[in-house]
């Protein structure tokens, strides 16, 4: 429930068995409803107004919490700005030492007299996190924003005679949104730094990357807008998942908004052909560009020698000392180059996919020289192909458009559930009824959306790990829509040869891609 406004928790009283519960940044300041909760081993309470937390005493298993998991996080809540000595105890870092000491602290512990929250009476804003040698290209950044309706915050609007530190602390901590402005200078500002990591633990943080200086340790779980070619305009790609962002920071959609926004923006969509749903790129009746070339299947065949040569080498680790999720890469890029029906949804996972292994693992001085270009130009070649694959799309400018979709946010507390959610779904697609609905094509569309998530674990560096889950997520996402619209399509217009079967599938898959979208929210 993070980040939602759910401030009545009577209606989970009842849920026993329930083991984790994340109500950062919500409204929740009654926790009373928590205490028959027993198999709790896992609570988010960061960002909340809660002020009593008497009644989280009785759930021991809180106090056994592991190392992967959080245990009871309450940060940043009405308790720790009233009473100092529970502020000292939220930044335990041992989860299991912070619960048992925060509940013998509160043994005859009392509420504050005249210290109840009072709601905020102030409208919602966007704070401006930057370092101060930037302020002149901020100034830009702001005015620009203000521009698009979007209400700002920053420490230039800190009134004469205040007290400068208090008052960027107060701020933040009532903003709605928090942007941190990466740059050279300010991933070395100490002070940047705990503004974010206080809005990514509030789920407040949109990262924004202004220059190519490497981000600071402790921010892979949240992906940031890179907005480094910014053409000024407010129809640039990056921009405009930026105005969305903001937009949902300050007005958070609900579930139904994020499933339909997935829908109009997903590239995949899946239509009945011959009885069964075979994936098209959306959207699925504009043609290419260059429609039928007869040069774009030479130029894939070209593709596939290049990766046929490639491959030995990847695989001679002695001679080329490549590392083992290069062989991963290769694998997806061999999956989408040998599809029966290629398509630029899977071309373009592939590339983005082989070009961030070489990124991360510095290609350029640290492997091969012949083994690297050959990957440059296998890259380069798939790129071109988007005229010969890729439906001509609607401008950004023009109605019709695919509307921006933010990336999932995918926290270290959330991996098991992504890992289980990539097994349901595989499990959906072995089912006879996926054989009856799907074409093979189809199944394997989304088999390919399920490997980024098993193949994540092998990644080398925790900001490839969560980008490849996050691409994972929202691959699965958009797959298991798809495929529902297309359960609809096709049952309505009695063009699938089992509907029977496509209904169930369909039903079986609903709650997965509910469970999906909230990543989302």
């Amino acid at each position: 429930l993070n980040s939602t406004q759910v401030s009545d928790l009577s209606p989970l009283a009842g849920l026993t068995a329930l083991m984790t519960l994340m109500l950062h940044s919500t409204q929740v300041s009654d926790l009373s409803p928590l205490a028959g909760l027993t198999a709790l081993t896992e609570l988010w309470l960061a960002g909340t107004p809660a002020l009593d937390l008497r009644p989280l005493r009785k759930l021991g298993k809180l106090t056994e919490s592991d190392k992967r998991l959080e245990g009871l996080s309450f940060k940043y809540t009405a308790a720790t700005r009233t009473d100092g000595r529970i502020a000292e105890i939220a930044e335990i870092e041992d989860n299991a030492e912070r619960a048992k000491t925060l509940f013998a602290y509160l043994e005859g512990w009392e509420v504050p007299p005249g210290s109840t929250p009072q709601p905020d009476p102030s409208p919602p804003f966007i704070f401006l996190s930057y370092a101060s040698p930037d302020r002149p290209r901020i100034a830009g950044w702001t005015d620009f924003l203000r521009r698009q309706s979007i209400p700002l915050w920053w420490d230039q609007d800190i009134p004469a005679g205040d007290t400068w530190r208090s008052r960027i602390a107060a701020q933040l901590g009532s903003a709605h949104g928090v942007v941190t402005f990466w740059t050279q200078a300010s991933v070395n500002s100490k002070a940047v730094i705990e503004e974010a990591a206080q809005a990514q633990a509030l789920g407040k943080l949109i990262p924004v990357r202004l220059d190519d200086a490497p981000l600071p340790y402790g921010f892979a779980e949240t992906q940031y807008l890179d907005l480094r070619d910014w053409d000024g305009t407010a129809t640039h790609p990056q921009m405009r998942k930026l105005l969305q962002a903001l937009s949902d920071k300050l007005n958070p959609p609900d579930p139904a908004a994020i499933s339909a926004r997935i829908s109009a923006a997903s590239p995949v969509a899946m239509l009945p052909v011959n009885g069964k749903l075979v994936p098209f790129d959306t959207p699925p009746h504009a043609p290419p560009e260059k429609l039928n070339d007869p040069d774009c299947e030479d130029r894939i065949e070209g593709l596939r020698q290049t990766l046929s040569a490639i491959r030995p080498m990847a695989a001679d680790r002695d001679k080329y000392q490549c590392p083992a999720d290069l062989g991963e890469a290769l694998k997806i890029v061999d999956t989408f180059l040998n599809a029966p029906k290629p398509s630029w949804h899977g071309f373009q996972n592939a590339q983005v996919i082989l070009s961030e292994c070489m990124k991360d693992h510095d290609a350029k001085s640290a492997w091969n020289g012949v083994l690297v270009s050959a990957l440059n130009r296998l890259i380069k070649g798939m790129k071109g192909m988007r005229p010969c694959l890729q439906p001509v799309q609607v401008p950004l400018d023009l109605p019709g458009a695919k509307p921006p979709v933010t990336d999932p946010v995918v926290r270290k507390a959330d991996i098991v559930e992504v890992a289980t959610l990539a097994n349901d779904l595989s499990v959906a697609m072995e089912t006879e009824d996926a054989a009856k609905t799907l074409s093979q094509d189809a199944i394997n569309a989304v088999l390919s959306e399920i490997d980024l998530i098993r193949t994540a674990a092998n990644a080398p560096t925790e900001k490839r790990k969560f980008a490849r889950l996050r691409q994972g997520v929202k691959g699965l996402a958009y797959m298991s829509g798809a495929i529902i619209s297309g359960v609809s399509i096709g049952v309505t217009t009695n063009l699938l040869t089992a509907p029977e079967a496509a209904i169930t599938l369909a039903q079986r898959l609903q709650p997965i891609l509910d469970r999906l979208i909230h990543f989302f929210l």
